[in-house]
């Protein structure tokens, strides 16, 4: 009588299909999440631009000046106006539900290219780009990117009022 053999364990060949899945799933994953995150940085540019063209109807249709600025890691909208008591104009948050302030997500950074940022006390109101009731704006470059990497998108305003976003080839 033959002696039977108990079979225990894996052959190779099923050992190396196991790996080669797994390999395909993480490869797969990896692909996604860095996919996952151009998308939100996407994301982030076009709801930015707009942000902005909301802003330029708005002036253009009150007509009143705005100005946006981008401190804290919030954008804010302010309105050029007249004090009641001494007549003489200066910028005040805007109290328009449309233009309130919206935070910048913790993982994305935004910078101006080519503009200093205004940090003084005194100036903590000032606006880094203004939008006329004409639809002129200032001309400017926001550079959108994940933390402590490099912009992956830009947001371009021009002077006649025309703003977009673009993605920042890396090569």
């Amino acid at each position: 009588m033959p002696h039977q053999r108990s079979q225990w364990g894996f052959t190779l060949i099923e050992l190396l299909m196991v790996m080669v899945i797994i390999g395909i799933v993480a490869g797969t994953a990896v692909i996604m999440m860095a996919s996952n995150q151009n998308k939100s940085l996407e994301t982030f540019a076009n709801q930015l631009v707009s942000w902005i063209r909301l802003a330029e109807q708005e002036a253009m249709l009150r007509p009143v000046t705005l100005g946006l600025r981008i401190q804290s890691h919030t954008i804010r909208f302010y309105e050029y106006q007249p004090d009641a008591v001494s007549n003489e104009y200066h910028w005040v948050a805007t109290q328009q539900a449309a233009l309130r302030p919206r935070r910048i997500p913790d993982s994305i950074d935004v910078t101006w290219k080519n503009k200093p940022a205004l940090e003084s006390a005194s100036e903590s109101t000032h606006p880094q780009m203004i939008l006329l009731p004409t639809g002129n704006i200032t001309p400017m470059v926001m550079l959108i990117s994940k933390k402590h990497d490099a912009p992956r998108y830009r947001v371009i305003g021009k002077q006649n009022g025309d703003v977009k976003s673009e993605w920042i080839d890396a090569n």
